[in-house]
């Protein structure tokens, strides 16, 4: 089942690479609470300037979906697996 979770902006630039997603607050940029298999530190996203690209990795027992498809556990056989 899909929950629908309040919008959120971040910006990724040179200087902030990176955004954690998850329950825990201490740890993660954004922290979102009450949702069944988010874990503590869930995701994270990255950017990669000089790549033009972002990449999302699964920190998760649970599973993370882009799309409504599973990502690949890292580590990746192929970077392209994990490029948003």
């Amino acid at each position: 089942t899909s929950s629908r979770l309040q919008s959120h902006e971040a910006r990724l630039t040179h200087k902030v690479r990176k955004l954690r997603i998850g329950t825990q607050a201490s740890d993660c940029q954004v922290c979102i609470d009450g949702i069944p298999g988010l874990s503590r530190k869930h995701c994270t996203i990255t950017f990669e300037p000089e790549k033009g690209a972002c990449y999302v990795q699964d920190l998760s027992t649970n599973g993370t979906y882009l799309n409504g498809k599973r990502l690949p556990r890292p580590p990746y056989k192929n970077p392209q697996d994990a490029r948003v």
